[in-house]
């Protein structure tokens, strides 16, 4: 009797003692389970945040506050970064918009690319300039990046600035002293500083790159370009009249060179009374202009002028007048 005692209250010890046990175990499974959720969500906002560009410097956060857990890698880790993945494009260029040189620097320790594009076909040159991100131009030209390559329009950054009359990036780009301001991507010639300074009438521009030793006068033949006088002249239509004046007022005063031809012989004198340009011609003959060359065919810039001859929007005393300046000069 007595050992079937002993023996019941062991059975009963035992199963006592099993059902704890299981119960525990149930307890600590739900527990490591809590904690690897709390995990999951910290590192999946992590990531967001890395996405957004904002705060991936500060990535480098416990995954929980649970004792013993990892710890979210370093962006500066290469296992975390591996150069120009997509993503990583995706937040240097958020960076760029964000004017977020912080991000920016990260990512190149990890070797990013300063000089990737985007999927635009834009680099960050480009668009730090568009965005008026002025401590990422700051930065990207401290740390190197290329000034004079383009996006995929084929427009480099300094005619980025000029074309968005943008004089702060037009400064820093040209206080770098790392410009080609005679630049052209292929044989975009138009595309060139020079050329969209005349086209957008940007005299600031002008000035600022005739300062830093730019010659209005550049050779761009080999692109077979339109001399730069001729292009501006042909360009008027599309410039307000008054900026046009101003314009050709300081090619003139900065001495471009009046008198240069173009592929068919042409003088910028002619090239005006071909467009019936009385107000060019005018500052052309004032600033001295020879009217004795010839083109190509051999005519003169009197020849071209007999052709205004009961032009609709031409008085006939400006016609004489034009006729008696040019027959006068080629007399001289």
């Amino acid at each position: 009797m007595y050992k079937i005692v002993l023996i019941y209250l062991i059975s009963t010890l035992l199963l006592i003692t099993g059902c704890n046990k299981s119960k525990e175990m149930q307890e600590n499974t739900s527990v490591s389970s809590n904690n690897q959720s709390v995990s999951s969500d910290n590192i999946f906002q992590n990531d967001f945040l890395a996405e957004d560009g904002s705060v991936i410097q500060n990535a480098a956060v416990p995954a929980s506050d649970g004792e013993g857990m990892e710890v979210v890698k370093s962006v500066n880790s290469s296992d975390n970064i591996s150069a120009n993945t997509k993503k990583n494009i995706q937040i240097f260029f958020r960076a760029v918009y964000d004017n977020n040189t912080a991000v920016m620097e990260n990512l190149l320790k990890d070797g990013f690319d300063i000089n990737t594009m985007n999927e635009n076909g834009e680099n960050a040159v480009n668009v730090a300039i568009a965005a008026g991100s002025f401590n990422v131009l700051k930065y990207l030209i401290d740390k190197g990046a290329n000034l004079n390559s383009t996006s995929d329009t084929g427009i480099p950054p300094l005619s980025q600035a000029i074309i968005e009359y943008n004089k702060q990036a037009i400064d820093m780009l040209l206080a770098s002293k790392k410009i080609d301001m005679y630049y052209v991507w292929g044989d975009m010639w138009t595309g060139s500083p020079l050329y969209i300074a005349c086209s957008k009438a940007n005299i600031y521009a002008l000035e600022k790159m005739v300062e830093n030793g730019a010659d209005l006068n550049y050779d761009f033949s080999e692109y077979n370009a339109v001399p730069l006088l001729h292009y501006t002249i042909n360009y008027k239509q599309y410039i307000r009249n008054e900026d046009y004046k101003e314009l050709i007022a300081f090619l003139i005063l900065n001495k471009i060179d009046i008198n240069k031809k173009n592929s068919d012989g042409q003088t910028p004198l002619m090239t005006a009374l071909k467009n019936g340009d009385i107000d060019t011609f005018n500052a052309l003959i004032a600033g001295g202009a020879d009217v004795t060359l010839k083109d190509n065919n051999g005519l003169t810039a009197l020849n071209y002028a007999e052709h205004l001859k009961g032009a609709a929007l031409l008085p006939k005393e400006e016609y004489e007048k034009i006729l008696n300046v040019l027959s006068v000069q080629e007399v001289k």
